[in-house]
């Protein structure tokens, strides 16, 4: 049986920067899930604040100056939210077998498809063109 002694959903960084302080102010561990699932309840533990970051989700595709394609998206978005913006346009990114993994675990995690796109394109973190983390300390 696992006890959550509380969930928070953040919706900004400066959110979650607020909670690990908090958290630490009051010597509660924190657990942290991207917005998806993990097969292994990797995102679950006892008596732990969870940091459950499903509210993070904006996702759109943006232009760079070199006229490149690519989608801008939060930690909470899951595979299926990636692809709805990315076909609309015709496009596709490294993805997961499952549409309802959370893409910062995914990526996290490396990014690999164990089908042909790892292969053809990489895996889905050598495709990471930037992005922001807040560190365990609070920095961003």
């Amino acid at each position: 049986e696992i006890r959550m002694s509380f969930i928070a959903t953040p919706e900004t960084s400066s959110h979650v920067q607020q909670i690990i302080a908090t958290s630490q102010e009051f010597g509660i561990p924190l657990c942290t899930k991207s917005g998806g699932h993990s097969y292994t309840c990797a995102s679950v533990d006892d008596e732990c604040l969870q940091l459950d970051l499903k509210l993070m989700k904006d996702s759109v595709v943006e232009v760079d100056d070199n006229g490149r394609h690519y989608l801008r998206f939060g930690t909470g978005s899951r595979g299926l939210d990636l692809f709805q913006v990315a076909s609309k346009l015709d496009y596709s990114y490294v993805h997961g077998e499952c549409d309802q993994v959370g893409t910062g675990g995914f990526f996290l995690h490396g990014g690999i498809h164990l089908g042909y796109e790892s292969a053809k394109h990489g895996t889905g973190a050598d495709n990471i063109h930037e992005m922001e983390v807040v560190w365990a300390n609070g920095t961003v």
